[in-house]
């Protein structure tokens, strides 16, 4: 179960470009529409070029498995794509299933980042949580009023954050940005059933964020974090600064990212045990975990 801020659109052709930018973008509600359509397309290849990660040849269901957005964009596409499908064949569907994500833990997937060319089983968390403790450690020595005015080595620091950011997977981003999930005291339970993509995160002016470095006014606040860059114009990229408190409040925001991690690294495993199940026994599972689903009506909303 998830809301969903995303335009649904029925008319839009099923082809296999389309379905992997829709995973890309974690827009889980047109993904299950077009799997619908074609339950097959789940395992065809394309070429993904993006700002981020760009792979020259990779599936819908191996791109959803190398972001780990696995709790909800992966079993939801299984659903609806071997569950609206004949016995038989939705049996081949699994065998190329399982086939790709064994391929994918012991090859990888090769991908372009930075210009330059990688193997990975996954996308890297380190990418994200390195840049953090890279800014956080040069953060914590600059003088006051440098703060409100980085040197240009400062706002490298600033930049490569920000960036790990807007690099990390549509989820991931998700869950750090969200204003209304909590990412600390207490740290979210990532396995829970329900995730809110609303693609909304908190925005504070120059102001405000200024002050949230040391005002503990903003301490006890949802993600207790301020904003470093506004919504950008191409895509709704957001990113966030941790709040900087220097009595290690920030550390708990690194515990909550590597905990969706293992969170999600587990359910990867998860779903390549059910996938060695026999197909009639994925179906019954699948259904079961779907079957208390609200109906999803044509406009996009539920009843």
């Amino acid at each position: 179960m998830y809301n969903n801020f995303f335009e649904v659109n029925l008319k839009e052709t099923v082809n296999i470009s389309t379905l992997l930018r829709y995973v890309e973008e974690g827009n889980q509600l047109q993904v299950e529409l077009l799997l619908q359509l074609n339950p097959g397309a789940i395992v065809d290849k394309d070429t993904l070029l993006s700002a981020q990660h760009s792979f020259p040849l990779i599936s819908a269901f191996e791109l959803a498995a190398w972001n780990l957005d696995i709790k909800h964009m992966c079993y939801a596409m299984l659903y609806n794509s071997l569950c609206f499908l004949p016995v038989e064949e939705a049996e081949k569907i699994q065998i190329i299933l399982l086939k790709q994500a064994e391929t994918l833990d012991s090859i990888g997937i090769e991908d372009q980042f930075k210009d330059n060319n990688n193997i990975q089983s996954h996308y890297d968390f380190s990418e994200l949580t390195n840049s953090f403790y890279s800014f956080l450690k040069a953060f914590k020595q600059w003088p006051e009023d440098e703060r409100l005015n980085p040197s240009e080595e400062q706002n490298q620091l600033w930049e490569n954050y920000s960036l790990a950011q807007q690099n990390a997977p549509a989820h991931v981003r998700q869950h750090y940005n969200d204003p209304d999930v909590t990412f600390r005291d207490p740290v979210p339970d990532f396995d829970l059933n329900q995730f809110n993509r609303t693609g909304v995160a908190l925005e504070w002016g120059d102001e405000q964020h200024r002050g949230g470095y040391s005002n503990h006014k903003y301490a006890d606040k949802p993600l207790a974090r301020a904003i470093i860059r506004s919504k950008q114009k191409d895509g709704g990229r957001y990113t966030t600064i941790p709040q900087l408190d220097f009595n290690g409040g920030w550390q708990k925001d690194i515990i909550a990212i590597e905990h969706l991690r293992d969170t999600r690294q587990r359910n990867w495993d998860e779903i390549k045990a059910l996938l060695k199940k026999p197909i009639r026994e994925i179906i019954l599972i699948l259904e079961k975990r779907y079957k208390k689903e609200p109906v999803r009506t044509y406009d996009g909303s539920f009843s």
